[in-house]
C-alpha cells in the first residue's frame, strides 16, 4: 500500500512540476517593448504620453504613445498602448511600432472587404498583434454590411460600427506619425 501511495505521490509531483514549467514558459512578454521593459539588472526608463481618446463600442479607448529605454545599453523601443474601459471591463494592450503599418493595412482591408473575397457564404477576416489586440470583419450573405469588431486577447469581441472603425484607423495612423517624429528627434 505504501508503494502505491509513493508512486501516486511521485506522479502528482511530476505533473505539478510540468505544469509549473509550462506556465513559466507561456508567461513570456509578448511584445518587443514589453520584453525590453522586463529586463532585470538594468535601468529601464518608460515614457508614456496620452495621444487621444475615442468612443468605441460601448466603451472608451485611450491611445498612449510609449517609449522605453534601457539606460545601460541605449536600446530604445517605441509603441502604442491601447487602454479600453467600459462598465466592469478594462484592458490594456501594447502594440510595437513595427506592427502599426501592418495593422493599418489590415484595417483598410477589413473596411473594404466584401462577399467577393470567397465563394463560400460566410467569411471572417482578422488581424492580430503580438499582444493579442485584434481587428475583425465578419461577413454573412444574409447581411449586406460586414460586421466589424475589435478584440482584446481572449475577451469577447466588441462590435464597432464603420464610423468607429474609420476613426480607430485615423487615430492609430496619427499615433504612428507622432511616433515617427519621436523616433527622428533622438
Amino acid at each position: 500500500m505504501k508503494i502505491i501511495a509513493a508512486v501516486l505521490l511521485s506522479l502528482v509531483l511530476a505533473a505539478a512540476v510540468r505544469a509549473q514549467t509550462m506556465t513559466e514558459s507561456t508567461n513570456v512578454a509578448p511584445t518587443k517593448i514589453e520584453t525590453l521593459e522586463a529586463q532585470t539588472n538594468a535601468i529601464i526608463v518608460r515614457g508614456i504620453g496620452t495621444a487621444s481618446t475615442l468612443s468605441a463600442g460601448p466603451g472608451m479607448l485611450t491611445f498612449q504613445l510609449k517609449e522605453s529605454l534601457n539606460a545601460d545599453t541605449g536600446a530604445k523601443m517605441h509603441g502604442l498602448m491601447l487602454d479600453y474601459a467600459m462598465a466592469n471591463f478594462h484592458r490594456r494592450m501594447v502594440i510595437d511600432y513595427d506592427e502599426l503599418a501592418p495593422l493599418l493595412k489590415a484595417m483598410d482591408y477589413i473596411q473594404t472587404v466584401n462577399h467577393d473575397v470567397t465563394q463560400l457564404p460566410n467569411f471572417e477576416v482578422q488581424f492580430r498583434t503580438r499582444s493579442g489586440f485584434q481587428v475583425i470583419g465578419i461577413g454573412n450573405q444574409r447581411q449586406t454590411a460586414v460586421q466589424m469588431y475589435m478584440k482584446f486577447g481572449g475577451d469577447e469581441r466588441i462590435l464597432v460600427n464603420s464610423t468607429q472603425m474609420a476613426q480607430l484607423r485615423v487615430m492609430i495612423a496619427q499615433c504612428q506619425v507622432a511616433l515617427d517624429a519621436l523616433r527622428e528627434a533622438k
